[in-house]
């Protein structure tokens, strides 16, 4: 996985280790002690959406 473009959400964790999950349609990565909004990222070398990995992958958090 690559990630390409984020939006910061202002949302904070604690204890969380970085992964990747998809809800209500929308990625996002948990990174140091926030949540980033992703806004595009690759899967094996392709541009991916957040509805296709959802449905390939569930709702599940990937640990990074």
């Amino acid at each position: 996985m690559r990630i390409l473009q984020t939006l910061d959400t202002g949302c904070t964790v604690s204890d969380e280790k970085p992964a990747f999950y998809v809800k209500d349609g929308k990625a996002y990565a948990i990174c140091g002690q926030g949540v980033l909004r992703v806004v595009r990222f690759e899967l094996d070398g392709v541009e991916t959406s957040a509805a296709e990995f959802a449905a390939k992958y569930g709702s599940q958090h990937f640990e990074f």
